[in-house]
């Protein structure tokens, strides 16, 4: 085969990685997962390690999930105000009332998602659920059996 042509499905690369043949082609089956971590680690730079222990799941009853709800809801709002500030200034850089209109109802469906989830958090406050009589999971309680 010509150098200037390759195979149906294989692509011609000027690497030194292992999956690409002496002739200079790969096809995309060659790549493993590890493979591919290589090539990202040496293209982005090695990814971060976490040193932080993996989140716990939310609380499920009570006034702590209440207090987890009403959290969830400062974040929502947060992030509404901050979508209204910038679809304000795209209105004031529009400048056309025709123009605006679709900008300005983006700004009332943000508003409603921030109240309906306000509305959300309201509820676990005021009708908290209360927890169950045994423990949350079957295995909660027990000691691990010895050897």
């Amino acid at each position: 085969m010509p150098a200037s042509r390759a195979a149906p499905g294989r692509v011609r690369h000027s690497s030194s990685h292992p999956a690409i043949t002496s002739s200079g082609t790969a096809t995309a089956q060659s790549w493993s997962r590890t493979e591919a971590g290589a090539w990202r680690a040496r293209v982005c730079g090695p990814m971060p390690i976490s040193t932080s222990p993996p989140s716990s799941p939310p609380p499920r009853h009570g006034l702590v999930r209440a207090r987890h709800e009403g959290g969830l809801w400062l974040r929502t709002l947060v992030a509404s105000w901050v979508s209204l500030a910038v679809l304000r200034a795209a209105i004031l850089y529009a400048g056309d009332p025709s123009a605006t209109e679709p900008l300005r109802s983006w700004q009332g469906t943000t508003l409603r998602i921030a109240g309906i989830h306000g509305l959300i958090a309201l509820s676990y406050l005021l009708f908290p659920r209360k927890a169950p009589a045994g423990p949350d999971r079957p295995d909660e309680g027990r000691t691990p059996a010895r050897r």
